[in-house]
């Protein structure tokens, strides 16, 4: 026999309890009885406790649960752990979430890592030892700066690195967890062109790439991408983007930023293994290739800095210089593919990322890859005679001049040229008329 217990008192149709569908546990009991030589005999077993959902919305916060339940219940039985779920300490809590990752994506959680998601959750000016975090706030409560719930905003970028950066974050090649402030404070004591790659904090499971360029009168300057999507990135890789992204300058030439990966590691070293095949400059194609490629075009308003902000004594620990300019970013809006705003920062930098960040906007184009034809020696085109009337001009008369230069014309027409319809004498001027051959303007080449 199959018996299922529940947590009783709520669910669809009740009233009786404040538990949502995906904090009801069921215990599935399994019983058997048999009859063993005249011994009648009952066996019985029970299940940890489950979630049971209706719909794949709600796999986040059923998995949420079963965490929290496996992380702090004391008794595998309690059907009525939500009734009253108690809080949990950091102490747990950090290699819990570490385990997810390791778990799901092959590689978990370093100490930087987890000492950014320690501040997120509690705080920078949190002191305490070991912390407690309360399932509300774990699942529920809307934290800043994106205004999403702590437990939405992880597991959204899990699914992220899950489907589209595994290997580069197996790799190390993701810094990911890292704040606004963290990393202009990482970038600045780095050379023009070093890159970070690190998870939005305002966005459901967005990558954003942030560099550093100094300025010639020793202005530092933060740029940041507004955030890959998995709605782009199922389109474009995120290696190609790093790989062709380009960024036009003032004179409009564009050129690519990203340069070294932090702390100093070239570009094309740290990403070269995930590029996609390259062109064969000595195949032969009928058309050619293309690939989409991200653009960002300065906006005039970036070139004006902002007024500078005095540090007041809570800040003091974004270790902002007076002597340096504030930090511009930029913003991609790549329409209709993102759909995410801009990345705000931490709760404690919301009131800085106005001032401190100018905004640039890019467009994703579409290039051609030219291939080099072999070189077949100077080829001579014929010049078209100045007196052949319009419509005429772009006929090949070389094969005209090969028979006027074999044939004598006075012995195929010994009475000069014959007459046209319409012409009265000999040397009437000729007069061009309009024929299925007339364009307005020279002839294109299909498109095709």
């Amino acid at each position: 026999t199959l018996v299922e217990q529940r947590s009783g008192g709520s669910g669809k149709g009740s009233n009786k309890g404040p538990l949502g569908v995906t904090e009801e546990l069921h215990i599935i009991s399994f019983t058997v009885k048999y009859t063993y030589q005249g011994l009648k005999q009952e066996l019985k077993t029970d299940t940890l406790p489950v979630v049971i959902i209706s719909n794949m919305n709600q796999l986040s916060i059923a998995w949420a649960s079963v965490l929290w339940f496996n992380l702090l219940s004391p008794n595998l039985q309690n059907q009525q752990f939500f009734s009253n779920p108690p809080k949990a300490p950091w102490s747990l809590l950090g290699p819990a979430l570490s385990w997810q990752f390791s778990s799901y994506v092959g590689r978990g959680l370093n100490s930087d890592q987890l000492s950014m998601l320690r501040n997120k959750l509690f705080g920078q000016n949190c002191r305490t030892e070991d912390p407690l975090l309360s399932w509300a706030d774990f699942t529920k409560r809307e934290s800043p700066p994106g205004k999403l719930p702590f437990w939405t905003w992880l597991d959204k970028i899990l699914e992220l690195v899950h489907d589209h950066l595994k290997d580069l974050w197996n790799d190390g090649r993701i810094m990911g967890f890292v704040s606004r402030s963290q990393g202009r404070r990482l970038l600045k004591k780095t050379m023009s062109g070093t890159f970070l790659l690190r998870f939005s904090e305002s966005s459901e499971g967005g990558i954003t790439c942030s560099w550093v360029e100094h300025q010639d009168d020793d202005k530092v300057l933060i740029y940041s991408v507004q955030p890959y999507t998995k709605e782009v990135l199922q389109s474009l890789p995120l290696t190609e983007i790093i790989r062709h992204y380009q960024l036009l300058t003032e004179e409009n030439i564009p050129e690519n930023p990203l340069r070294f990966l932090y702390p100093r590691i070239p570009r094309d070293e740290a990403f070269g293994c995930y590029y996609q095949e390259k062109v064969n400059l000595q195949e032969r194609r009928k058309y050619l290739k293309h690939r989409l490629i991200v653009v960002s075009n300065r906006q005039v308003d970036e070139l004006q800095q902002p007024l500078e902000l005095k540090p007041e004594p809570e800040l003091e620990s974004l270790e902002l210089e007076l002597g340096l300019a504030p930090e511009p970013e930029l913003s991609l809006d790549l329409e209709p593919l993102l759909k995410a705003g801009l990345d705000l920062g931490p709760e404690l930098e919301s009131v800085l990322e106005s001032t401190l960040e100018p905004v640039i906007e890019p467009t994703l184009c579409m290039v051609s890859q030219t291939v080099p034809e072999p070189d077949q020696g100077p080829v001579s085109q014929p010049v078209p005679e100045p007196d052949l009337p319009c419509d005429l001009r772009h006929l090949n008369t070389e094969p005209m001049e090969i028979f006027r230069n074999c044939v004598k014309i006075e012995e195929i027409m010994p009475n000069g040229d014959p007459l046209l319809a319409g012409q009265n004498t000999v040397d009437e001027v000729y007069v061009s008329r309009p024929s299925h051959f007339y364009t307005d303007g020279p002839l294109m080449p299909s498109d095709f």
